[in-house]
């Protein structure tokens, strides 16, 4: 009879947690660039003009190596994973241009 009454204690308790919210912590993963960074950029700076601003990004693309990208994701509880991309483009070791991608709403980077 115990047995009983603590499986269906058991039961009681796991279904009930389908309607108790569950805290999940804020995931961060990435470089988090800072709009003071991405103002320093300029055309004509060298990579490693652009790694001493940035930083070394994470990706690293073997196949074009003309290009630097940097991911940050933000994932907080209950709300949609934020991502933001900034790429960097380079023609002959000297930045041409870069370009900011994003999506879940985050149209800038964080301060």
């Amino acid at each position: 009879m115990k047995r009983l009454i603590l499986l269906i204690i058991s039961f009681l308790l796991t279904a009930c947690s389908q309607f108790i919210p569950v805290y999940h912590p804020p995931v961060q993963q990435g470089e988090l660039i800072s709009t003071k960074m991405v103002e320093q950029l300029q055309t004509g700076m060298s990579t490693a003009q652009v790694q001493e601003i940035l930083g070394k990004p994470l990706l690293i693309n073997v196949i074009d190596t003309n290009r630097l990208i940097y991911v940050y994701t933000l994932k907080l509880n209950f709300k949609p994973q934020k991502q933001r991309t900034l790429i960097v483009n380079f023609s002959n070791n000297r930045m041409t241009n870069f370009s900011i991608k994003t999506n879940g709403g985050a149209d800038h980077f964080e301060e």
